[in-house]
């Protein structure tokens, strides 16, 4: 099972329902409601009937919140998001917390969560005890700025989780991040993007 949280045109969900086959299945959570009316039709148009697309935000949960959609891949939450030029269209959209996608709106388990929300990654990784301490998934978490450091530090700790650069990671020699002082002597050098593994699993690729 995936979870394509902030999928914008659904490149990362076409891979998953690869990956998963007809017996997984693939969630997409996009907010902007431009972005979401293109990806609404992939299923129908391309028969992937093992993906589900949401017109939601994964970040806050139990919420709503101000949204500048219309900005593309650099649409995001009102104060969170930066905006790359262009006119943003502010839109109220429902915010979901990751326990909350599985509790409240029955989401099944993720084995992957990918999460792209300009910012609002802050939220996601610390409103899934159950999501991410029980279900203990894979993610691929694209970070956005030194301000997200601690938040990436503290869920990596309390989580016991590791990180690799995305473009370290079929590298067995690479070290692992696992604390926020680790992103923050190697923020300058690094991609926008984390793969996170539990230290159970670390373990086992290291080994």
């Amino acid at each position: 099972m995936g979870w394509d949280c902030g999928s914008y045109v659904g490149y990362y969900a076409a891979i998953m329902r690869k990956a998963v086959g007809q017996t997984g299945g693939v969630h997409v959570f996009e907010a902007s409601s431009a972005n979401y009316a293109r990806l609404s039709d992939l299923p129908r148009i391309n028969g992937w009937n093992n993906v589900r697309i949401w017109n939601m935000a994964v970040g806050p949960d139990h919420t709503s919140i101000s949204f500048a959609g219309g900005l593309n891949g650099s649409s995001g939450p009102v104060g969170l998001a930066k905006c790359y030029g262009g006119a943003p269209v502010i839109e109220q959209v429902v915010s979901a917390g990751l326990d909350e996608l599985h509790f409240d709106y029955g989401v099944p388990l993720p084995d992957l969560i990918k999460l792209d929300l300009e910012t609002a990654e802050e939220f996601a990784l610390h409103n899934g005890p159950h999501v991410l301490g029980a279900k203990r998934p894979v993610l691929l978490l694209e970070w956005h700025g030194a301000p997200v450091i601690p938040a990436v530090g503290r869920f990596l700790q309390e989580y016991d989780y590791c990180a690799w650069d995305v473009l370290d990671f079929d590298r067995r020699d690479a070290s692992p991040l696992r604390s926020e002082a680790d992103l923050s002597s190697r923020f300058q050098t690094m991609s926008n993007t984390l793969v996170c593994l539990p230290t159970e699993r670390s373990m086992q690729r290291q080994g």
